[in-house]
């Protein structure tokens, strides 16, 4: 699935504020932040109750994105 990102932050959860809402049960009303950093997208799972994977791994601390 490919999703536009309309913003330097974007945050992606259940909650209705959420740049991307996902409404499924798995994802936490505040899920995760990506944010723009002038050179990569850095992702950062901000308290999600089920963690966030990122290639199969725990998403533990702020990560930069590699494509």
């Amino acid at each position: 699935m490919r999703v536009p990102i309309p913003a330097a932050t974007v945050t992606i959860g259940r909650a209705h504020d959420s740049t991307i809402l996902i409404s499924d049960p798995k994802v936490s009303r505040r899920h995760l932040r990506l944010t723009w950093n002038g050179a990569a997208f850095v992702a950062e799972d901000v308290g999600s109750s089920g963690g966030t994977l990122l290639n199969g791994m725990p998403l533990r601390k702020p990560t930069i994105l590699r494509p």
